[in-house]
């Protein structure tokens, strides 16, 4: 898995969805956890 350092351009779209992606499913645990106190 070589690749050239030109082609890997993360663009901003993507971070902001890997973040989103991420907090999201730490929401989604934290709901749960919520849930199953209640």
């Amino acid at each position: 898995m070589n690749l050239p350092l030109s082609t890997p351009q993360i663009t901003s779209d993507q971070l902001l969805g890997m973040i989103s992606n991420a907090s999201t499913s730490r929401l989604l645990c934290s709901i749960t956890e919520l849930s199953m106190l209640l």
